[in-house]
């Protein structure tokens, strides 16, 4: 972590709809931490992760342009579900965040950050704000499932279009598939409450349906559906069905936040993997809203 000395205290201050037990989890969890500090479209890598007053702190913050942004600390002070303490050695650079309940599951969490000089001040507050986004939308996911969230250059409409036609659907989910060896098709889509879509993705050892009912249609604002997940099962697993649910959100720089929430799969590690391709998948929509 950059160190720096007499610089004015950074403060920043959000609620979030979740206990303070749970969020002290996002902070104190390395894969959950990961998954929401960095302010780029990137999770964090971790190298060095030792929980405890003393312990080291040691990861890549990654940024679009492929620099590695290494950063480290360590912790200072731990008490569960009320204050982390965490900076540099010498605590010329120092991260006070408090944990306080606000209601019945929500928390008001306040970060106090020195060691910032003042000119900083604006893009690191964007940037917390960023990852701040990013967090309230993982913690708004179904239990055990994921949140994604992304900023694209282009109004909800244009977004929209992307996710409910079958032109602008081959945009980006096609090259998508077609950079882990698949083939993609749609095979069916009917975007209204109750409507249908299916997918199709194809290799030489693969015959794969992406299927699923359509529940909440609300124009350039909430597509949300259920996944009739039921590909690479074991024989004896049976289909079962994941809750989505994307939000479209409009800038004041004519852009789009967009939120995306994905209920758990039936093992962990399938939740990640369909993580880590929802993730590949939103980098192709960018790629392919630039373009259009």
């Amino acid at each position: 972590m950059t160190t720096t000395t007499q610089a004015p205290l950074l403060k920043l201050e959000r609620v979030f709809d979740a206990t303070p037990e749970r969020l002290w989890s996002y902070w104190t969890d390395p894969k959950r931490y990961a998954r929401w500090l960095n302010p780029a479209p990137l999770d964090l890598v971790i190298h060095e992760w030792d929980l405890r007053p003393g312990g080291k702190i040691r990861f890549d913050m990654p940024q679009p342009d492929g620099s590695p942004n290494p950063e480290e600390g360590m912790f200072h002070e731990l008490v569960p579900s009320k204050r982390l303490v965490s900076g540099s050695a010498d605590k010329s650079f120092l991260l006070v965040a408090t944990f306080e309940p606000v209601g019945l599951g929500r928390t008001r969490l306040v970060v106090e950050v020195t060691g910032v000089p003042l000119e900083w001040h604006a893009g690191a507050t964007e940037g917390w704000g960023r990852g701040f986004e990013k967090l309230a939308t993982d913690l708004s996911a179904p239990a055990g499932g994921f949140g994604l969230v992304r900023e694209f250059k282009a109004p909800p409409e244009k977004v929209w279009s992307m996710w409910t036609t079958k032109e602008g659907i081959m945009q980006w989910w096609a090259p998508s598939a077609k950079e882990i060896g698949f083939d993609f098709t749609v095979k069916q889509l009917d975007v209204r409450p109750g409507g249908k879509f299916a997918f199709g993705m194809v290799n030489k050892e693969h015959d794969l349906t992406n299927a699923g009912t359509y529940t909440v249609v609300r124009p350039h604002e909430e597509l949300a559906w259920t996944w009739h997940f039921d590909i690479y099962l074991k024989p004896d697993e049976k289909p079962y069905d994941i809750p989505i649910r994307v939000t479209f959100e409009r800038l004041a720089n004519g852009g789009t936040r967009m939120r995306f929430t994905e209920g758990a799969l039936a093992l962990p590690g399938h939740t990640e993997g369909s993580r880590e391709g929802v993730m590949k998948n939103l980098d192709q929509l960018e790629k392919a809203l630039e373009a259009a």
